[in-house]
């Protein structure tokens, strides 16, 4: 459940649920399903609640926007769903990947892109290509020239991370599809305490780490994984305590605590001769799950 959304009949505007209802009341919107979450990578179609109905003082009606889909919840990481609909959608993901792998499919990584495409007021927008949930995101893939499996598209790391942990998971089969090749989530995952982990490869690095301030800018932490060679992980504090998914990460900030840590990446070599982690997708908070 939203607070805000960006409503389409008045040009993009941004305004609370209660405030739409007042002008359904007046009649100055008539489409209740006309809005999109404000995230600029989520956008997902949303609708609102009370619509057209006069208050009931008695029963304390409370205004908001719902998905206006079951199956296009926000995406991962969007910074107006709400824990319940962040739990719902990566419950969702979960066991459409769960149902994929019982039918001998293949699990394809997606990063989450927005796209450009217009609204009544003609005016550009950028919206958000897929959810979280996976929906719609069924394809074929070709592996030689007479095999030929159905893919699902997945997108979080917390769906990985949980197909990893799953014991009822085979993680020596290869049915991950990173781009270039077919991996197991053997493969996939990549132990901190590991003494030549991958290079320039993606994949998820998991591990015990402390999360501390950073010097290295302003509102920025950073990521030591403990016992390890591996590089630091630096992520904006802002960006991963705004969002219900990432919010953990406060009580580990600054209490000398032990996390478990999980980074979706590369690791890439500087020009100054060290290592450097590059996150799998523009977003960093897309790539941490943190325990």
């Amino acid at each position: 459940m939203s607070d805000h959304a960006i409503s389409i009949e008045k040009e993009r505007r941004s305004m609370d649920a209660k405030t739409a209802w007042k002008l359904s009341i007046e009649g100055d919107l008539t489409d209740r399903h006309a809005f999109r979450c404000p995230d600029s990578y989520c956008n997902i179609p949303l609708t609102c609640t009370n619509w057209r109905k006069e208050a009931n003082h008695k029963n304390n009606n409370r205004y908001y926007f719902t998905p206006t889909s079951h199956e296009e919840q926000h995406i991962y990481g969007c910074t107006e769903a709400s824990e319940h609909e962040t739990k719902d959608s990566k419950n969702t993901e979960y066991e459409l990947a769960k149902g994929q792998i019982r039918k001998n499919g293949i699990i394809k990584m997606k990063k989450p892109v927005r796209q450009v495409t217009h609204h009544p007021s003609g005016k550009a927008a950028s919206f958000s290509k897929s959810g979280s949930s996976g929906n719609s995101n069924n394809s074929s893939y070709n592996h030689g020239k007479q095999t030929k499996w159905e893919t699902r598209h997945i997108f979080s790391i917390a769906s990985f991370v949980r197909l990893f942990k799953d014991k009822k998971t085979d993680n020596s089969k290869q049915l991950i599809d990173i781009g270039s090749s077919l991996l197991s989530l053997n493969d996939l995952f990549i132990s901190s305490t590991e003494d030549r982990p991958l290079r320039n490869e993606v994949r998820i690095f998991y591990g015990k780490a402390k999360i501390k301030t950073s010097n290295l800018g302003e509102g920025m932490l950073e990521i030591k994984f403990e016992n390890s060679s591996l590089p630091k992980v630096f992520s904006n504090i802002s960006s991963l305590s705004k969002r219900s998914d990432t919010s953990i990460v406060t009580r580990y900030l600054d209490k000398n605590k032990i996390a478990t840590v999980y980074f979706r990446g590369i690791i890439v070599d500087t020009h100054g001769g060290y290592d450097k982690f590059k996150s799998y997708s523009d977003n960093y908070y897309q790539n941490l799950y943190i325990e």
